[in-house]
C-alpha cells in the first residue's frame, strides 16, 4: 500500500512525501544503508527508486513482473532489459467488445 500511495503522491507532484514513505518502508525492513533518496526530485526519479526497493521486497514472488508490466517498463533480469511491454496481453472477452 505504501508503494501505491507513493506512486500517487509522486504523480500529483508531492515527491518529497512519496520519498518519505519509501524511507519508512526501508526503515521498517531494517535497511539502514546510506540514504540515497536525497537526490530524488521528480516522479520518474521516485519510480526508479521505488522499483529498486520493490525488487528487494518482492524477490522470488513474481510481483516484480506485474509491477513492471503495470508501469509499462522493460524488465531488468540482472544482466539486460527484456522488453515484455507488448507481450503477455490477455484477449478482451467477447462480452466486453464494443461493436460499432
Amino acid at each position: 500500500m505504501y508503494y501505491i500511495k507513493g506512486e500517487y503522491l509522486a504523480s500529483i507532484g508531492q515527491v518529497s512525501e512519496a520519498v518519505d514513505l519509501l524511507r519508512e518502508i526501508r526503515s521498517s525492513r531494517g535497511d539502514i544503508s546510506v540514504d540515497d533518496l536525497n537526490t530524488v526530485t521528480t516522479e520518474m526519479g521516485y519510480i526508479e527508486a521505488m522499483l529498486t526497493d520493490a525488487r528487494k521486497e518482492f524477490i522470488g514472488e513474481g510481483q516484480s513482473f506485474y509491477l513492471f508490466k503495470r508501469l509499462n517498463l522493460p524488465v531488468f533480469d540482472g544482466v539486460q532489459n527484456i522488453d515484455f511491454r507488448n507481450l503477455y496481453t490477455l484477449p478482451v472477452p467477447k462480452s466486453e467488445e464494443v461493436v460499432f
